[in-house]
């Protein structure tokens, strides 16, 4: 029988673990209080009733809870946590009282569950704050060495890192060509490192000497590794080796991933219909102009096909010439501006996926002049093309709307090697808390790339497109850029 030993550690885990069990038993409890005294039932259910009542309520919250990311307490910042609450308890107490509805065959008074979700809603806002003050009590601020190459993009994730003081201290910032002797000296002193794209020979005797010393290694992939770290392993006689598929989605999964495209879009066409109605006609009368937008972009093999949009901008947008979009765009009309926020503009896609140009989910479809541009700096961005573009997805979810497109890449080319039903319901899931971050909109700051010649040069190479929040133009993180001086560094992240 296998023992836990009572160490540091597992007292840290544990910790944590309590937090997040704590939480869902809270919220359990509150729904108990409303099932028993407050829903009226024609059924004898007793205390065994009232469990499972209870259960069922613990359950619904985590289910939706894992999506939403709401245990990654410590991990997310604290604002995102909040909002992932906020999401995650709408829904579980929607989708409770619509149950209670069904199995008493009554409207019921919706009022206790809606005191119950503002108090929720008030302890989890304040529990969030306490949960993740304890964890970064456990867990201190790690000292942390960076080693990166002279690329633009090892730059600009070592700068997020260094943004994250409360989970990294910068002690070191080593370049690749300070040789190994010179990093490793720099690597024994602190816990933690992290390997920019350097020098292959260099990246492997580092790893290595931080797996023997037990050290935490974080690694910026190239996309050879994500290949790699999605292959499957096989055996050949009594040799082990990885396969890397020639076709990552199987014909079964096309099968249903195409299924329910059909499903999800008919289903939201008809849900939406009234609210297409009047956002078109809002749009008609603001300036008589069309009401779509269409645009050639590329989807899977790289067919050409026109993406459809509610017009968010004036109309001949562009007349000038392909321009940026950035943050206060005076060409974006007062209807454009709330459209592009909530994201409403996006929804005629929906007619894009039923004809089979697109997907729910999958990499974002690229204007053919970005396409052509990113491919030239990173010719692996061309891997995208090997599933449908998406209406939402992986880069979309987890990045940001000025997110880099060689970070975009990365992302969508994760995605498209480790495909499941699951994710993709999972990134639709997530796609309401998008509709919340104000920042996942944002546009690009031209001050940025006045401050870095080489995004500049891959950004301006990128046309901009007149709809909402199709420019994947080459940029930075602007809420990451601010460069933290490493004490006892051998150089800058310059």
């Amino acid at each position: 029988m296998v023992r836990m030993r009572l160490t540091p550690h597992n007292l840290r885990r544990g910790s944590v673990f309590l937090l997040k069990f704590l939480l869902v038993l809270v919220y359990a409890l509150g729904f108990a209080v409303v099932f028993i005294f407050f829903t009226p039932t024609k059924y004898n259910l007793g205390g065994n009733g009232n469990i499972m009542a209870g259960f069922f309520y613990a359950f619904l919250f985590s289910m939706l809870a894992i999506p939403y990311d709401v245990f990654k307490i410590g991990i997310l910042r604290l604002r995102e946590l909040r909002l992932s609450l906020m999401l995650t308890i709408f829904l579980t107490d929607l989708t409770a009282y619509l149950v209670l509805c069904l199995i008493t065959r009554l409207i019921i008074n919706p009022g206790p569950m809606l005191i119950l979700m503002l108090l929720q809603m008030i302890f989890g806002y304040f529990y969030m704050g306490f949960a993740n003050g304890v964890y970064f009590k456990l867990y201190p601020s790690r000292e942390t060495v960076i080693v990166y190459s002279n690329s633009e993009w090892d730059k600009d994730v070592a700068k997020k890192f260094a943004a994250l003081d409360e989970r990294y201290t910068i002690r070191a910032v080593c370049k690749e060509e300070d040789g190994y002797d010179a990093i490793v000296a720099e690597i024994e002193k602190y816990n933690t490192c992290i390997l920019g794209q350097i020098n292959g020979d260099l990246r492997h005797r580092l790893l290595m000497y931080c797996y023997e010393q037990r050290k935490r290694l974080f690694v910026m992939p190239s996309v050879d590794d994500i290949i790699m770290q999605s292959s499957h392993v096989t055996q050949i006689g009594d040799s082990l080796v990885y396969l890397v598929r020639d076709r990552t989605i199987s014909l079964e999964q096309l099968i249903v991933k195409r299924s329910f495209d059909i499903l999800f879009s008919a289903l939201c066409l008809l849900i939406l219909s009234p609210v297409l109605l009047i956002v078109a006609a809002i749009i008609k009368a603001t300036d008589g102009g069309p009401v779509f937008f269409k645009q050639t972009r590329y989807t899977r093999n790289m067919e050409p096909f026109e993406i459809i949009k509610f017009r968010s901008m004036v109309v001949d947008a562009e007349k000038n010439g392909a321009q940026l979009t950035t943050d206060n765009d005076e060409r974006i009309t007062p209807i454009g501006r709330f459209l592009r926020k909530s994201r409403l503009d996006e929804v005629p896609q929906f007619f894009n996926v039923l004809k089979g140009e697109m997907s729910v989910v999958g990499p974002r479809a690229e204007r053919v002049e970005n396409y052509e541009e990113y491919c030239k700096v990173m010719p692996e961005f061309a891997y995208r093309t090997r599933v449908k573009a998406g209406i939402t997805g992986y880069a979309q979810i987890y990045g940001k709307y000025n997110t880099s497109f060689e970070d975009k890449a990365r992302m969508d080319i994760y995605y498209i090697e480790n495909f499941s039903l699951l994710t993709d319901i999972k990134l639709i899931l997530g796609t309401a808390k998008v509709i919340f971050k104000s920042d996942a909109t944002e546009g690009f700051n031209s001050s940025f790339f006045d401050d870095d010649s080489s995004s500049k040069d891959a950004g301006s190479a990128a046309t901009s497109s007149t709809d909402s929040s199709s420019t994947d133009t080459s940029s930075t993180d602007s809420s990451s850029t601010n460069s933290t001086s490493a004490t006892g560094s051998t150089s800058k992240l310059d």
